[in-house]
């Protein structure tokens, strides 16, 4: 695989794509945002991700585990992998 183009942040990226000069890959809440001058193509086995939360370990706040206990629960029925 051979490099000439690159950028940093995501709006550089979708322009290369939309010039025609690059392919991208993008979480799907970016893909519902996507101009109208490219073409989301969901992948058949997408790469999954981790998501973690971090609190202090000494004294957190008393809403921390109930938090992420509905967080947890919230993310597991949408059905969603990562």
């Amino acid at each position: 695989m051979r490099v000439d183009l690159a950028a940093a942040d995501p709006p550089g990226k979708l322009a290369l794509v939309a010039t025609g000069h690059a392919v991208a890959l993008v979480p799907g809440v970016l893909a519902r945002a996507l101009c109208p001058d490219v073409t989301p193509v969901p992948l058949v086995d997408p790469p999954t991700r981790g998501i973690h939360a971090i609190a202090p370990r000494r004294a957190p706040h008393p809403l921390t585990a109930p938090l992420l206990d509905d967080l947890t629960r919230v993310f597991a029925a949408s059905g969603r992998r990562g």
